[in-house]
């Protein structure tokens, strides 16, 4: 695969994707999926239609406000890192 202009391209493939994937297991496997749930309990997959993208601008702001302290952008020679 060849990005020709940005790596947004590639976020929408694999969005794309996952959300293709869910689809069919949740369409095709609904048998084999009873079954394990017999055996080991769990909650049906939840995901969204429309994956939410944040640019790293918005969600350093998100992690700032809710959770200050857990990113140190000092750290490791100022990439992102946790403390």
């Amino acid at each position: 695969m060849e990005i020709k202009k940005h790596y947004c391209e590639v976020m929408d493939i694999v969005d794309k994707l996952f959300v293709t994937m869910f689809d069919s297991l949740n369409a095709s496997c609904k048998k084999e999926l009873e079954a394990i749930g017999r055996q080991y309990p769990f909650e049906p997959l939840k995901y969204l239609r429309k994956t939410l993208w944040l640019t790293f601008k918005k969600m350093f702001k998100c992690s700032r406000a809710d959770f200050v302290g857990c990113f140190d952008i000092r750290e490791n020679g100022g990439s992102r890192g946790f403390v």
